[in-house]
């Protein structure tokens, strides 16, 4: 009888024992998370299901699940939890035709966290008959970001990503996304946050002033909070979470991206105010627009203005002003022609000598003449020899103490007016003493056409009002 008790006692006690046991294999919010030495740990157990495919089928995608509260068109998914908790992570890994791919490795790793005491049940675990692979991320004591990317062992599958906060009970997280407007390669992304009684314009009223030459008009605002994203390469931009931010506290957030190629250049910036506190302990979320950033342009800016006046000019006129032109600025070309493949050549023309050879006959001894001058055009060699040798003795000839000066100023003085009508120049100064403003849409942002492309504007009252923006002064 007494055997039979203690058999019986045993019985209850290894239930119990079980029991126990499977309850701290549970994934609820309210689990209480196990004690660890380090900040994040990533178990490399893959769960018990028999002998998984370690490489997913060619096309395989991997995506979130709705039902365990992430939008499946996302690759990131934001959430939140509390210390001490666990967040149950799931995705689905889909073939090419969107149908389920079963018993294949997932791996999840926690790639950046900081908060202290994060770990993950699982590192490696096999997708069920549904193609749901799940692990459950435990929070420890400390407050912060914790950034896991989800992935297979095929490189072309490209990964999702969880960024959940772990909070203090009745504090949550500022969860910070971003939308661009206008067309951008930002990398490095700085986002702010700024007491809520901070507006956007004074945000910006305060970066024009790293701008602004007088070292007077230092920027004089700080922000309560300062956080870095990076975009991936494939321009995906990051999620940005505050953690712990206690009820009924809200922020003004802004934020700053830089370019891929030089992150010295800023891209683009946006801010957006008005945000909700955090109430309950439930996250908020903001969505700030990032705005393709306008050069700055105030300044002088020296133009000049080029034409070809000859274009003006009736067809039979500057057929003649080209004939006297070219006999003045380049006399060989006069003779014996040159063509516009010839960088030297500044008129093309077909020369006296073409002239001279369409009025000679074809037979007889004038005719072998015609051939031989011909052969002589063909041969580009000898006619750049022969223009060059014409050239050089009409410029030894106006360097000539013989020849009557006033000849050698009027050759001169035609040549410049030949090149002047060639190429007239207009000079003068632009002048841009305010800068434009985007045309801005009904929702408050700038509008952007089916491109991508901003339009920047100077919005005058009137007419006259535009010399107080700019203005353009020509050189006599």
């Amino acid at each position: 009888m007494r055997e039979s008790l203690l058999i019986k006692r045993s019985a209850q006690l290894g239930a119990v024992m079980l029991g126990t046991l499977l309850c701290l294999g549970g994934c609820t919010d309210d689990t209480p998370a196990p004690s660890t030495t380090n900040n994040t740990t990533n178990n490399t157990n893959t769960n018990n299901r028999d002998d998984p495919k370690v490489t997913p089928p060619e096309g395989a995608v991997l995506q979130h699940v709705a039902e365990a509260g992430c939008d499946p068109a996302q690759r990131l998914c934001a959430d939140s939890t509390t210390v001490g908790s666990a967040r149950l992570l799931k995705v689905k890994l889909l073939n090419s035709d969107g149908s389920v791919v079963p018993e294949t490795v997932v791996k999840f790793e926690i790639a950046e966290s900081d908060a202290d005491g994060v770990s993950l049940t699982a590192a490696n675990t096999a997708s069920n008959e549904n193609g749901i692979a799940e692990t459950t991320m435990r929070a420890g004591a400390g407050v912060g970001t914790t950034r896991i990317v989800v992935s297979t062992n095929d490189a072309n599958v490209q990964p999702i990503e969880f960024v959940i906060s772990v909070n203090t009970k009745g504090a949550s997280s500022y969860t910070v996304d971003f939308a661009k407007i206008g067309e951008t390669d930002p990398r490095k992304i700085d986002v702010f946050f700024f007491d809520d009684t901070t507006t956007c314009a004074q945000i910006y009223s305060d970066w024009a002033k790293e701008r602004d030459s007088d070292p007077l008009t230092n920027p004089t605002l700080t922000a309560q909070w300062t956080k870095q994203g990076q975009a991936q390469a494939n321009g995906t931009l990051p999620i940005i979470q505050l953690a712990d931010v206690q009820n009924g506290t809200a922020y003004t957030v802004a934020a700053r991206a830089w370019s891929r190629s030089n992150e010295e250049v800023e891209v683009s910036a946006g801010c957006k105010d008005g945000n909700d506190p955090v109430t309950n302990g439930n996250p908020v979320y903001v969505t700030v627009p990032l705005v393709k950033h306008m050069p700055r342009l105030v300044g002088d800016y020296r133009v000049v203005h080029t034409f070809d006046l000859r274009d003006g000019l009736p067809t039979s006129v500057r057929t003649v002003v080209d004939l006297l032109g070219t006999a003045i600025t380049d006399p060989g070309a006069f003779v014996v022609g040159c063509e516009a493949s010839d960088p030297n050549c500044a008129i093309p023309t077909d020369g006296l000598v073409n002239v001279l050879i369409n009025v000679l006959p074809d037979d007889g001894v004038l005719g072998d003449l015609k051939d031989a001058i011909e052969a002589f055009l063909n041969n580009s060699f000898s006619k750049t020899v022969v223009r060059d040798v014409i050239n050089d003795a009409f410029e030894n000839l106006l360097n000539s103490d013989n020849l009557p000066s006033w000849l050698g100023t009027g050759v001169n003085i035609t040549q410049d007016i030949y090149n002047t009508l060639k190429q007239f120049e207009v000079v003068g100064t632009i002048r841009i003493k305010e800068e434009p403003t985007y045309v801005m849409g009904s929702n408050g942002l700038p509008e952007v056409d089916p491109d991508g492309h901003l339009t920047a504007i100077w919005d005058f009252g009137s007419p006259l009002d535009e010399t107080r923006a700019n203005e353009q002064i020509w050189e006599d």
